[in-house]
């Protein structure tokens, strides 16, 4: 299966949810490959950013937990 399969993507207009109980297994797994791991709540509000969303996106973990998924993600035109 290819990587860039369209099957594989998550539909937007959608929040994916994850069990609280899974989080961890998700947020701490050795993954064998190199992946930015941004994790937020409802209303978009980063509430884990993990070592590669820090190399993809340049902002610290400590500067980015808290603060809207928007504001450091988005570029300056959409």
């Amino acid at each position: 299966m290819s990587t860039d399969d369209p099957s594989l993507l998550l539909p937007a207009n959608k929040p994916f949810v994850v069990d609280p109980s899974m989080m961890s297994i998700l947020v701490e797994a050795e993954l064998p490959w190199t992946v930015a791991v941004i994790v937020t709540d409802l209303e978009g509000t980063v509430t884990h950013w993990n070592h590669f969303a820090e190399v993809v996106y340049g902002w610290t973990a400590s500067e980015a937990v808290g603060t809207s998924i928007a504001d450091l993600t988005v570029g300056p035109v959409t």
